[in-house]
């Protein structure tokens, strides 16, 4: 299995994970009926709102991105050099780099991804 294949696998799971916890934290309690008060449901990841829990969702890709883009450029790099003078082996280790390189982007753009999105559908009031 190509390395882009377990790439869009893994960016699939990620999806997928984040829009269910998206679609599950808005609970809506209902009241009591005598005496009672409102209940509230408290977010497990300690956020006030989706905006906080998509901050603190791409907070934790970037964590995670980075010690993994560094293990796949040395990776790559360990692919060109033990390519032996075969060019697809060194076609392989230069899109290894490159698709961390282009993996490491996306996920330091996610957080502007987010900001972008929440502008769109909170526009600031004028």
């Amino acid at each position: 299995m190509s390395f882009l294949k377990i790439n869009l696998r893994i960016v699939g799971i990620v999806l997928v994970f984040g829009i269910c916890v998206l679609v599950t934290l808005p609970v809506f309690a209902q009241t009591t009926g005598a005496g009672g008060g409102k209940i509230t449901v408290t977010s497990p990841l300690g956020t006030k709102g989706i905006e906080d829990t998509a901050k603190a969702i791409t907070s934790a890709l970037v964590t995670l991105a980075i010690p993994i883009v560094g293990i796949m450029i040395i990776y790559g790099a360990f692919q060109i050099m033990t390519a032996g003078g075969d060019p697809k082996k060194f076609a392989d280790g230069r899109n290894t780099i490159l698709y961390a390189v282009v993996g490491l982007a996306i996920v330091l753009l996610a957080d502007v991804i987010v900001d972008v999105i929440k502008e769109t559908v909170n526009p600031p009031a004028s």
